[in-house]
């Protein structure tokens, strides 16, 4: 018999209404996120699908572009009069105008910006690409600019994961972090006439993308949690403060009952023998096991256990599969003590059980 709670993961950043976000785009809000280039809300959740107007991705932009994350050079920036539809007094004011001044973002006449109007896909592609140094020629303007856009975007590998038909719709706050995420990957280039656009190169003639140059950001590397569950590290400095972020890998199953061979197998997606890493009860005892779709005996797990199975590309770009087993159980009844009656049939004591009580993974002495 036992007394059993589900385990959880941890040590890996996510938002309470993660089960919203489309595939592929939770990894971009939540290193935005933590390196303060988006904000989420203060229950914790980042509604992936709202909708975000120009303005707000002006902010997002600055910020991205310039590594002020803190907001602490702003307010020089808020007297300028690019825009008649943006005061000095409105919030957005400094961002949109230094993303102006900086020729980062265009306005739908010379005189206006629209700072409310929702912006769309194709828009925050272009604002965040001359941030990287490209349209030094215009080729983001006048007609067919949608179409220059995203083959530049495409080229780069900057919309991998995006679906093209979806930017020239309202973009999602979703969407937007994907886009300037992944184009912050990307190295920063300058143009020359005679060549086109080519990269940055410091002195030492390294080249550096938006994120390393403004943020020190690297990644991802592999990491796992204390139990053996996979995640994504992105390390980055903020404000001078070395800081990361894990993006935790979700299992493709999770089993709390005995399981067989078969079934993690096609968990895997496997119809023959594979290989897997096997993390039981924490990190330091991790095994390696043959598992094979025929085998419908051999049972992993069983009351009290949780299977999470992992499919996955690590970041050195190898498939991985592993399990992650943990018993969950608090407690196991070692010894049932049957009631006491006196001879008249009264109950003198009342039935015990005693217990191996378990705490932190170490077995504690027995309790009744």
């Amino acid at each position: 018999m036992l007394l059993s709670v589900m385990v959880m993961g941890t040590g890996a950043a996510s938002f309470t209404d993660q089960d919203e976000f489309s595939d592929n785009y939770a990894e971009a809000a939540e290193v935005l996120t933590g390196m303060g280039i988006i904000q989420g809300y203060d229950d914790g959740s980042f509604l992936p699908q709202r909708n975000i107007n120009r303005a707000q991705v002006a902010t997002m932009i600055y910020r991205a572009a310039t590594g002020d994350v803190t907001d602490s050079k702003i307010s020089q920036f808020v007297g300028e009069d690019l825009f008649d539809d943006v005061n000095a007094d409105d919030w957005f004011a400094g961002y949109v105008n230094y993303c102006g001044n900086a020729e980062l973002i265009k306005g739908f006449t010379p005189t206006t910006f629209g700072p409310n109007k929702n912006v769309t896909g194709y828009q925050v592609l272009a604002m965040i690409l001359r941030a990287v140094g490209y349209d030094a020629n215009d080729e983001f303007t006048g007609s067919g600019w949608e179409i220059r856009t995203a083959t530049t975007a495409q080229q780069l590998g900057i919309l991998e994961n995006v679906q093209e038909a979806t930017l020239g719709q309202p973009a999602t706050r979703e969407l937007v972090a994907e886009l300037i995420f992944r184009a912050m990957l990307v190295p920063t280039v300058t143009y020359m006439p005679a060549v086109g656009y080519v990269p940055v190169k410091e002195a030492d003639k390294t080249t550096l993308s938006l994120g390393e140059r403004e943020f020190e950001l690297t990644g991802p590397t592999d990491q796992t949690d204390d139990w053996g569950r996979p995640a994504y590290r992105w390390n980055y400095e903020v404000s001078g403060k070395s800081a990361y972020t894990d993006v935790a890998i979700a299992p493709v199953a999770t089993h709390n009952v005995a399981t067989s061979q078969c079934d993690i197998a096609t968990d895997l997606g496997e119809n023959g023998k594979v290989t897997v890493d096997i993390y039981t009860n924490g990190t330091g005892n991790k095994t390696t096991s043959t598992i094979s779709a025929s085998n419908t005996k051999a049972m992993l797990g069983g009351q009290g256990t949780q299977i999470e199975v992992y499919d996955y590309t690590n970041a050195a770009g190898k498939q991985v599969n592993s399990l992650v087993i943990v018993d969950t159980y608090l407690a196991q009844v070692t010894d049932v003590i049957s009631i006491r009656t006196d001879n008249a049939g009264h109950l003198s004591r009342n039935a015990l059980i005693e217990l191996d009580v378990y705490s932190n993974g170490y077995q504690k002495a027995p309790q009744t």
